[in-house]
C-alpha cells in the first residue's frame, strides 16, 4: 500500500464526480444544492418567491414561475431559511409537494427579528419544496433572506 501526494479523483463521462484532494479534502463538484432570496415583501398565505440571487448545481431545479425548487434525485435534504419578519405576528413555514412540514413553522417576537428554520426530510425526484408567509409580512431586501434545499445523500 503506496502513499504519494497525488489527488484522487472519480469520474464519468469525463465529468468529475468525486474529488478528494492531497491534504484530505472530498469534493463533490456535482453534489445537487439550490439557494435563493426573494427581494419582494411577502403577507400573510403568500408564497415567497424566489427571484434574486438563485444559485444551483447538480440538477437542482429553481423556478421563478412558480416559486419552488425541484430535486433532481431520491435521498435526505437539509431544507431551510432566514427570513427577517416585519412584524411580532410573521410566520414562515416550509412545504414539500404543497403539505406544510411538521416543526418548520417561526414566529418572530417582534419588528425586524430575524427568523429561520431547518429541517432533514426524506424526498423522492421531483418533489419540490416552497417557502409560505403564513401571517405577518416578510421583508422584501434580497440582503435579509434565504432559501435553500441541499442533498445530503
Amino acid at each position: 500500500y503506496a502513499h504519494n501526494n497525488d489527488s484522487l479523483t472519480f469520474g464519468t463521462s469525463a465529468v468529475n464526480r468525486l474529488i478528494i484532494s492531497a491534504g484530505g479534502v472530498v469534493t463533490i463538484p456535482n453534489q445537487p444544492f439550490g439557494v435563493a432570496s426573494s427581494n419582494v415583501s411577502e403577507t400573510a398565505t403568500g408564497k415567497i418567491q424566489l427571484n434574486s440571487n438563485n444559485v444551483s448545481r447538480g440538477g437542482m431545479s429553481i423556478d421563478g414561475t412558480n416559486d419552488r425548487m425541484t430535486v433532481p434525485v431520491a435521498g435526505a435534504y437539509l431544507i431551510g431559511y432566514s427570513h427577517l419578519s416585519e412584524n411580532a405576528s410573521t410566520q414562515v413555514a416550509i412545504r414539500i409537494n404543497d403539505v406544510q412540514q411538521s416543526g418548520t413553522l417561526t414566529q418572530g417576537v417582534s419588528g425586524n427579528i430575524t427568523i429561520s428554520s431547518q429541517t432533514i426530510r426524506n424526498l423522492s425526484a421531483n418533489d419540490y419544496v416552497e417557502w409560505w408567509c403564513v401571517s405577518g409580512k416578510t421583508h422584501g431586501n434580497q440582503n435579509y433572506n434565504s432559501m435553500y434545499v441541499i442533498l445530503l445523500g
